[in-house]
């Protein structure tokens, strides 16, 4: 039970300066793109779209990537938590029996 304590504390560092710097950069990139798309005096061509559209496609999927790592060490934790609890219950039923 005190490993799901620790747990999310420990395991918080799920993300690495690479993932960090790609998603620095593709958040920057992201803005860019759509400052660009949005001040231009014509309409976008069709290349244009479809790059507008990978830039934010790129930026999602890392986005979510990140929402994963952050959410991942708090989910293990709460599992570790729950097993530790269920087992130090069936630990004092068994005891409790015992006797």
């Amino acid at each position: 039970m005190a490993t799901g304590f620790w747990w999310p504390i420990a395991g918080s560092r799920q993300w690495s300066e690479e993932q960090a710097q790609e998603f620095a950069e593709a958040s920057a990139a992201q803005i860019t793109a759509a400052h660009e798309s949005l001040h231009a005096a014509r309409e976008l061509t069709a290349e244009e779209s479809a790059e507008l559209r990978a830039v934010q496609q790129r930026f999602k999927k890392i986005k979510a990537d990140l929402e994963t790592a952050r959410q991942r060490p708090a989910e293990v934790g709460f599992w570790l938590k729950l097993t530790g609890g269920v087992l130090a219950a069936l630990g004092l039923v068994t005891i409790r029996l015992g006797h």
